[in-house]
This record gives structure tokens, sequence and C-alpha cells, in this order.
């Protein structure tokens, strides 16, 4: 039985888990993290930032309600990713959830829900860190 002799390669692969690592690092690289703030009015806001801090105007919204707060971002398109976590504000009622951050052409859209069960609406600011990540 004669036996075939194996190639040996001169490059070794790297593990799975190591290519991810490399993939994401990389994807970081190309991120602009330079921040800025704003304050909503009517709802709504302009930036010209990817990474932000914002500021609500006080918010009434009634228990079981929602309220959607649009932030215009040019260049911002459907298959982009946003990410926001509330981190302030003055409000002390009610039971505050983001149910929603959608991307679509120049605009970001937060849906905050009232998930108070009781007559408890809203009744003051809240603060988002948003971060915006191009796909």
């Amino acid at each position: 039985m004669a036996v075939t002799p194996r190639k040996m390669s001169n490059s070794i692969s790297a593990p799975k888990h190591i290519k991810e690592l490399q993939t994401a690092v990389a994807a970081l690289q190309n991120m602009d993290l330079d921040s800025g703030t704003g304050t909503f009015s009517s709802n709504a806001l302009t930036a010209t930032k990817r990474a932000l801090q914002v500021t609500t105007e006080s918010l009434s919204t009634a228990h079981t309600a929602s309220q959607a707060l649009a932030i215009t971002l040019s260049g911002v398109s459907s298959t982009d990713l946003a990410f926001v976590t509330r981190s302030g504000g003055t409000n002390t009622t009610g039971v505050p959830n983001i149910t929603s951050v959608v991307c679509t052409t120049n605009t970001v859209t937060i849906n905050l829900k009232n998930e108070a069960l009781a007559t408890n609406a809203f009744n003051g600011t809240f603060k988002f860190n948003v971060l915006v990540y191009t796909a």
C-alpha cells in the first residue's frame, strides 16, 4: 500500500474567533466617535455627529402611549445601525422603555413608550446616548 505524502501549507490559518476579532477591530477603526450634543424641539433634532448625547424637551406622554423622537442626520441610510441608551434626565414618573430605534434615509427615530400600567404620565426630560454606525 503506497502512502501519498500530504502537501504542507506555508501559512497557518487563524482560528475562527481570531478572524472575528480582526473583523470587529477593523470595523471599529472606521467609526467616527467625534461627539456632539443636542436638544429636541417638538420631538425633532438636527445633528451633525454620529455619536451624540441628546436631551428631550419635557415629555408628558401618558401611560401605555409612545413618543417618536426624530433625529435628522445627513448620510444615514436604512442599512445603518443605531444604538441608544438612556443616560439621565429629570423625569420621575412612568416607566420609560425604548421600544425601537429605526434608521431611514437621513433620519434616526427613537420610539419611547411609557409602560406604566396606571395613570403615571412622564413628567420631565430624558437624556440619551446615541451611536450611529454605518453598516
